[in-house]
């Protein structure tokens, strides 16, 4: 089970127990959400070149089973958990059952970009 033990508060400081992080979380979001700072670096963040046509048709070609296996194994098994909440270990040891399903997915997916 994943757990907070302890964080680190504005000042550097290191806080522990349950109710301290819990009273530190409402401040961190304020100042989280705040910031007027990042607005200044936005324009600087704003894509300027769109693709061209041929970088864009690459990006949605499609690709072999194959191909996606490979990239999927490629994957370190233990990092964050995707949307579904499954981590790219449990694709790994359960493609033999859901490859053909992902697959057919993002083929879905990719033939509705095209269209």
């Amino acid at each position: 089970m994943n757990q907070i033990k302890h964080i680190l508060n504005g000042d550097g400081e290191l806080i522990q127990g349950m109710d301290a992080i819990k009273s530190l979380a409402p401040e961190f979001y304020q100042n989280l959400f705040n910031q007027t700072d990042y607005i200044s670096n936005f324009p600087e963040m704003v894509v300027k070149k769109i693709p061209t046509q041929d970088a864009q048709n690459w990006l949605i070609k499609p690709e072999s089973q194959k191909k996606m296996k490979k990239a999927l194994f490629q994957m370190n098994a233990d990092k964050s958990l995707g949307p579904d909440g499954f981590n790219a270990s449990f694709y790994q040891k359960h493609w033999e059952l859901v490859g053909i399903s992902i697959y057919k997915m993002v083929q879905s997916f990719l033939n509705f970009v095209r269209s």
